[in-house]
């Protein structure tokens, strides 16, 4: 008897832990409408990089203003101490894009990723580079990060040129970081071959 009742407790736990991960992500369909609804069968024009988006204007000319943006998912060392899954978010939608410029001038040190994540110097030039990262965000209809990662919602990985259409915003910067943080609500995504 005492064991019918063991079982019975475990494959309770093992259901209630197996419906956790559902009930926190989204499911394989909505996952999918939403991979439809941002993903881009052609390449919007007149992309800007971070960069140059930068220098168009001041914070106030930038927040809420419609923007194309072109970049690299990653294409350098993690330059915050806060995001272990640079260039992503774990469990959301957003993922961090790079200037191609910068991503250009540090080539050579991320072709080893190790070594990138553990040269102080490739760290430091990545800290001292980031007002050309871009945090994008993708949200559902009522404006909340979706609970996928961008890599299972988009299909995309580190390393992927992207052209994002959405809204632009600077946020101060977070926990001492040398730049604001430009941070861009999308409401389309392209991947380039």
């Amino acid at each position: 008897m005492q064991s019918s009742a063991a079982v019975s407790l475990l494959a309770g736990l093992v259901l209630l832990v197996g419906c956790e991960p559902a009930a926190k992500g989204l499911s394989p369909e909505v996952v999918e409408s939403q991979r439809q609804r941002f993903k881009l069968a052609e390449e919007p024009a007149d992309p800007v990089t971070p960069l140059d988006l930068r220098e168009s204007g001041g914070a106030e000319e930038l927040n809420g203003r419609p923007v194309v943006l072109v970049g690299q998912i990653g294409g350098v060392a993690n330059p915050y101490d806060t995001e272990p899954d640079f260039p992503f978010k774990a469990g959301e939608a957003t993922l961090f894009l790079v200037d191609p410029s910068t991503a250009a001038e540090m080539a050579d040190h991320m072709s080893d990723p190790n070594h990138a994540e553990e040269c102080a110097f490739c760290k430091a030039r990545a800290k001292d580079k980031l007002a050309s990262v871009a945090t994008v965000t993708f949200v559902d209809e009522q404006g909340k990060t979706l609970p996928v990662g961008a890599q299972e919602l988009l299909a995309v990985k580190a390393g992927d040129v992207v052209v994002i259409e959405g809204e632009a915003k600077i946020l101060p910067s977070p926990g001492g970081a040398t730049a604001d943080q430009l941070v861009v609500t999308a409401t389309g995504l392209y991947v380039r071959e």
